[in-house]
C-alpha cells in the first residue's frame, strides 16, 4: 500500500512539474513586444533510401550546394577574384 502511495505522489510531483514547465514558456517573454516562439514536435521521421537507378530518378544529379549556387552566379572574372587565398575573408563574408 505505501508503495502505490508513493508511486502516486511521484507521479503528481512529475505532473506539476510539466504543468509548470508549460504555463512558464507562455509567460516568459511574453511582455516583449514583437517576440514570437515557435516549437515544432517531430514525431516521425525517414531516412528517404532511394532503391532505384539514380541516375533514371535523378538525371541532373545531386542538387547544387549554397556555396556551388553562390559561386555559379558570379562572373567568371569575379569568381577567379572570389577564391583566390588572399580573398578569402571577402569569400566568406559574401
Amino acid at each position: 500500500m505505501a508503495m502505490i502511495k508513493s508511486v502516486r505522489v511521484a507521479g503528481m510531483c512529475v505532473v506539476v512539474a510539466l504543468a509548470l514547465c508549460a504555463a512558464g514558456t507562455r509567460t516568459i517573454g511574453a511582455a516583449r513586444e514583437g517576440s514570437r516562439t515557435l516549437a515544432f514536435l517531430i514525431s516521425e521521421s525517414d531516412n528517404g533510401l532511394l532503391y532505384g537507378k539514380f541516375e533514371e530518378e535523378c538525371p541532373k544529379g545531386f542538387e547544387m550546394t549554397l556555396e556551388e549556387s553562390y559561386l555559379a552566379s558570379l562572373t567568371p572574372a569575379q569568381k577567379e577574384w572570389m577564391l583566390r587565398p588572399e580573398n578569402a575573408f571577402e569569400y566568406g563574408n559574401a
